[in-house]
């Protein structure tokens, strides 16, 4: 799909379904205006799951969100995702927990129980019983109007799109170079080709070569950025170094290294993601 054709999302959504979302969306406030950059979402996400509960901070998103800001559509949906709405029943919200743990897009890891994690949802459970729309349906409204991050999670969500759907959108999320979606991107493909590490001769490189990548696309990769200062947490990092050293420094090949992210970076300029990328994210059958 060419880089500025933008995807029907309505049309797409949820097949049988379509109508409700629509209505849904038709009802939805457009932003009116361009949005903040996404590069911090990241870390705004990993700050919310530090707190004990959401509740003031998640009515401020949800009001925003039903006022038509973009970005709080996206947070809104990302909460919503995160609660999963399985309080009433203890087994099901294990399950939807660990779940959500193995495959969260929302950046760190929250590192709680089940019980700490129901806690921080109770506003949300109370919010919910009173707004019917699900997660799917707020990054719908957001990526209707063209929001980035809110396409590339949408690829993901559990709706009844088809495969061809999937990767259409996922492309066009990638070749926005969203610095929240190239980020997300490549920790996809370390998951990935960690999985696949056998049948992937050189592939686990590929995180490193999406991320130095996003450096050059315009991610903050300084020695100060938020998300590299998390990452150093768990992860050793040559002392003083700035993003793009540690990048360089973990690299087989720094040559190497160098020509696969010039090659990324020309072919997202030029409208091409590549197959493989989405193949791999996006599975026949999936």
């Amino acid at each position: 799909m060419p880089a500025n054709q933008q995807l029907p999302v309505s049309d797409i959504v949820l097949g049988p379904d379509r109508q409700t979302h629509q209505g849904f969306l038709e009802s939805q406030e457009k932003s009116s205006g361009p949005t903040e950059p996404t590069g911090e979402l990241i870390d705004e996400l990993g700050e919310l799951h530090a707190k004990p509960r959401f509740g003031e901070e998640f009515l401020a998103i949800a009001a925003g969100a039903l006022d038509g800001n973009v970005r709080q559509q996206f947070l809104l949906a990302k909460v919503l995702e995160y609660c999963s709405f399985s309080s009433a029943d203890p087994l099901a919200a294990q399950a939807s927990f660990e779940s959500l743990l193995s495959r969260t897009s929302m950046g760190q890891q929250p590192a709680q129980t089940v019980q700490t994690w129901l806690k921080q949802c109770n506003e949300v459970y109370r919010w919910a019983g009173e707004n019917s729309a699900s997660p799917v349906e707020w990054f719908a409204a957001a990526a209707e109007q063209g929001f980035a991050p809110a396409m590339f999670d949408l690829a993901f969500a559990d709706t009844a799109m088809t495969m061809q759907d999937r990767r259409a959108l996922l492309e066009q999320a990638i070749l926005s170079a969203d610095q929240f979606v190239l980020p997300m991107t490549a920790a996809y493909l370390s998951i990935v080709d960690s999985a696949h590490a056998a049948g992937h001769a050189g592939a686990t490189r590929r995180w490193r070569y999406w991320m130095y990548a996003a450096c050059e696309l315009g991610l903050d990769c300084s020695a100060d950025a938020k998300w590299f200062i998390e990452l150093c947490k768990t992860t050793p990092c040559p002392p003083s170094a700035t993003a793009r050293e540690f990048l360089m420094s973990g690299a087989s090949s720094e040559v190497d290294l160098l020509n696969a992210s010039h090659t990324l970076v020309e072919q997202l300029r030029g409208g091409v993601v590549p197959a493989a990328v989405l193949e791999d994210l996006i599975p026949d059958g999936g």
